[in-house]
């Protein structure tokens, strides 16, 4: 079976182009009200963008988590979470974001899990999710892994076709962790996918 993740040697063109910005969630959430002098804050686990580095997420792949671990100095209130794709050829792909509490012995509690979007939509450019939640999340000081992961893709995927189906995420050299089923052990990878949590 083909690996979950690899890293390719060579700059994909597609990384140039320009980005569009899509907004995912249900209804929009209530407004928060913040005093003039509060700016919105961008909590980033990623580390450095791997230059031409790629992770990969295969049809063989649902289920399994990949994500970046997120610090938190002071408390902190989820307004978005940003995930980006270069690349996405897979059909009806649904996913999931998680947010975890991540416990010194490295096992997780879960807080959140929203789909990401009813349809992932086929695309050869490179987007930015702002992926919003219905309800407000706050998180106190300490480490949070957050995750991605394919839940569904289409039934209709021909055989016959030889070509890649997957979505392709820019590489962040930074620890982090993946995992094949909500139910398995963490493993400890060097690499990220470069997810960001933005909020108050």
């Amino acid at each position: 079976m083909r690996r979950l993740f690899f890293i390719c040697a060579f700059l994909v063109s597609y990384v140039l182009e320009a980005q569009d910005i899509k907004i995912i969630g249900g209804e929009l959430v209530p407004a928060i009200v913040v005093d003039g002098n509060v700016k919105v804050r961008k909590l980033v686990g990623s580390g450095a963008r791997v230059a031409g580095g790629v992770g990969v997420i295969s049809s063989e792949s649902i289920g399994k988590e990949i994500g970046s671990i997120i610090t938190v100095k002071k408390d902190f209130e989820v307004i978005s979470i940003d995930l980006t794709i270069l690349k996405n050829n897979l059909e009806s792909c649904k996913g999931d974001l998680k947010i975890y509490d991540l416990q010194d012995d490295e096992s997780l509690k879960c807080l959140l899990q929203i789909p990401i979007v009813q349809n992932i939509p086929i695309s050869e450019d490179k987007m930015i999710y702002n992926v919003i939640p219905k309800e407000h999340i706050k998180l106190q000081p300490g480490r949070y892994y957050v995750s991605f992961s394919i839940n569904k893709i289409g039934s209709g995927i021909n055989k016959d076709d030889t070509s890649e189906k997957e979505i392709i995420f820019p590489l962040y050299m930074k620890r982090s962790y993946i995992r094949t089923s909500g139910s398995s052990k963490l493993e400890k990878i060097g690499f990220n996918i470069g997810i960001t949590l933005k909020g108050l």
